[in-house]
């Protein structure tokens, strides 16, 4: 049974009790294992997704999503609830990038990528990631604020 808090329960002007948002990509097993941490230290999340069955079968969890649609669409939505930090789990160029511009222009937090491949460090500087950090590990419980 999951544990998550309600939205609405936090203090938007509390930062401390606000979400960690992240991406969860499919074949990721450090976002994984990070989200099951995060829950197990009772730090509300949420999922940034840009794909309708994973932002169904998150919600069916109980966790609360973020729609990102892709890069060029205004169709995105704006957080309703309060947003301490954003991690973003490397996927594809193309999802990660996209991931780091909605997080930019919309989510006033720092944003962390974990990455694998040291090559894009300053292309994701450069879409707005406040860290970068590049392992080869799965265990990142090092970085739960």
């Amino acid at each position: 049974m999951n544990t998550y808090p309600n939205v609405h329960d936090l203090n938007i002007h509390d930062m401390d009790s606000g979400y960690i948002l992240l991406t969860v990509p499919s074949a990721n097993r450090a976002a994984a294992k990070f989200l099951l941490a995060l829950e197990e230290h009772g730090i509300p999340a949420a999922v940034l997704t840009d794909n309708r069955l994973e932002r169904d079968r998150w919600e069916r969890q109980g966790l609360p999503t973020l729609w990102c649609p892709d890069a060029e669409s205004d169709n995105s939505e704006l957080p309703s609830f309060p947003v301490r930090a954003v991690y973003v789990f490397e996927d594809t160029l193309r999802h990660t990038c996209s991931y780091l511009q909605f997080a930019a222009e919309r989510v006033g937090a720092p944003i962390y990528v974990i990455a694998q491949n040291a090559v894009s460090i300053k292309l994701y500087k450069r879409w707005g990631a406040s860290y970068v950090l590049c392992t080869h590990s799965d265990d990142v419980d090092f970085l739960i604020p």
